[in-house]
């Protein structure tokens, strides 16, 4: 049998210059973010964007991409089967009430959510606002920001879809660079992976469900924390497996679909061997060299390895203009 590996490169590039909505032939899903937050701290709203459009891509779900600041209170989400608001920790006044009057309606319409990091805790000066009644919406609260270079992911408990192929107790990161801010549910929450130094634990994790609506909350997935970091330069080094794309892909699928009784459509990244996903930092770098380097030597590993087939595949994402090109 022969062996395949194919190769993505994916290439980041920040654009301020204007808005164009992501479109696809079906979207099912929708990953939000914040221009405020993109404002106070680029980076993390970058990172945690393309974490989940990651997990969406390796999923098979098409998806659109929206700014909090592009909702409105007659705005129709009836054909998302769930909305993903990574970091949107700062909004202005305006897009904080327009947010809660889109979840409003989103929710009463069945809607699914899943909440990464905090959101519309900040305005747009970076002071504290009352978020109550979109803490009391989605029935959350926030316990505060905790964790260390101790710290690390693991299974609280395995006894359901998304945690399913693990044993309780497994880690499934490595250490973690720094410390999360940590969100619950009120009541009803269920936390399926937790953050531990296996002195103290706190969610990481957790599900809620009810007759009409499935929410998960993640708490910093894509930040300078290192949770979604296969690889470092810098201590701590990684000496472990990291599981987290695959139980976030599997988060994505329950918040959709909830029943793994009946088959449910979803597009299969690649059925090689091997697949490798390789991220070339190009929205930092205006060395083209560096890069053509960078290509070229994955191009001779691949040589080197006796690898038959490679495919190429360029994502120039525009982050703060929305727009994504395919290549």
């Amino acid at each position: 049998m022969r062996k395949f590996i194919i190769l993505f490169f994916i290439i980041p590039i920040i654009d301020h210059s204007s808005f164009c909505q992501v479109e696809f032939e079906n979207p099912k899903a929708a990953i939000v973010i914040s221009k405020t937050s993109f404002t106070h701290h680029w980076g993390v709203t970058q990172m945690s964007a393309h974490g989940w459009g990651g997990v969406m891509n390796l999923a098979g779900i098409p998806y659109d991409c929206f700014f909090v600041e592009d909702f409105s209170e007659d705005m129709n989400l009836d054909k998302y089967d769930c909305l993903v608001f990574t970091q949107c920790t700062y909004l202005d006044d305006e897009s904080y009430k327009n947010l809660l009057l889109t979840l409003d309606n989103y929710l009463s319409e069945a809607g699914n959510l899943i909440v990464d990091g905090l959101i519309g805790y900040f305005d747009q000066d970076t002071k504290e606002r009352d978020h109550t009644d979109l803490d009391q919406l989605l029935g959350i609260k926030y316990l505060g920001f905790y964790g260390d270079t101790d710290f690390r992911i693991k299974v609280k408990t395995n006894n359901q879809f998304i945690t399913r192929n693990f044993s309780k107790g497994d880690f499934v990161t490595q250490h973690l660079a720094g410390g999360l801010n940590i969100q619950s549910f009120d009541k009803d929450g269920k936390v399926l992976l937790e953050l531990s130094n296996e002195k103290e634990s706190f969610p990481f994790l957790s599900i809620k469900k009810s007759s009409s609506n499935r929410i998960i909350l993640v708490n910093d997935f894509g930040t300078w924390s290192g949770v979604a970091s296969f690889f470092r330069n810098v201590q701590p080094q990684v000496f472990y497996k990291n599981q987290i794309y695959n139980l976030l892909i599997e988060s994505v699928y329950w918040t959709m679909y909830d029943s793994i009784e009946e088959p449910f459509p979803s597009l299969q990244l690649t059925n090689a061997d091997l697949t490798a996903i390789v991220r070339l930092d190009a929205d930092a770098s205006g060395n083209l060299n560096a890069q053509i380097q960078t290509i070229n030597y994955l191009i001779n590993l691949a040589k080197e390895t006796g690898v038959p087939f490679m495919h190429g595949f360029q994502v120039q994402q525009q982050v703060l203009a929305g727009r994504i090109l395919l290549r």
